[in-house]
């Protein structure tokens, strides 16, 4: 059976999907966090999934501490599923990571992209699911999925049809990736 580790940082909504779709695909060894308080690690807890907090604080240090937390498990896919953290190039040589952002790349790369994809000129937005690499939001695109602005809509609502996309399409994509590439 596939193995993947699935690093979150904060409500854990789309690790959340990603349990419920794969559970009986894939063998999800542990669920990773930076953040003792987020919200992702009650559901975790509840899948009966391992739950790991990461101790380090610095960008470096956290790495290294995955790097070595994750060195041996023979892991065949880390999925960032609302990872708010850079990941190393050393990271990035050891492991085969994927990651999901919503903004239609390369517009919109780091935070706030929801927002800033709301408010910008273009008529469209989306989801980007792309590999991990150094830089922040530039690794190889595997997948968009795009959807049109309505008119009259607010953040609130762009912002729910944003995440319902993200829903829909990151186990499918995921499930791909280990099975046929």
């Amino acid at each position: 059976m596939k193995k993947i580790v699935i690093l979150f940082s904060g409500s854990g909504t789309n690790m959340q999907k990603i349990i419920e779709n794969l559970k009986e695909k894939v063998e999800i060894l542990e669920c990773i966090t930076d953040k003792t308080k987020a919200k992702g690690i009650e559901i975790a807890k509840i899948a009966n999934i391992k739950t790991t907090i990461l101790k380090s604080k610095k960008g470096t240090e956290l790495n290294n501490e995955l790097i070595a937390h994750l060195k041996d498990k023979n892991i065949d896919l880390v999925v960032c599923a609302g990872f708010m953290r850079i990941l190393s190039p050393e990271f990035v040589k050891e492991f085969k990571a994927i990651n999901i952002h919503p903004s239609l790349l390369p517009r919109h790369k780091g935070i706030n992209a929801i927002e800033k994809s709301f408010e910008d000129k273009f008529d469209d937005a989306g989801i980007t699911i792309h590999f991990v690499d150094e830089g922040v939001d530039t690794g190889k695109i595997i997948s968009q999925v795009k959807l049109l602005k309505e008119e009259g809509e607010n953040l609130q609502e762009f912002g729910k049809r944003i995440q319902k996309l993200e829903h829909e399409n990151y186990s499918k994509v995921i499930e791909k990736i280990l099975f046929t590439f």
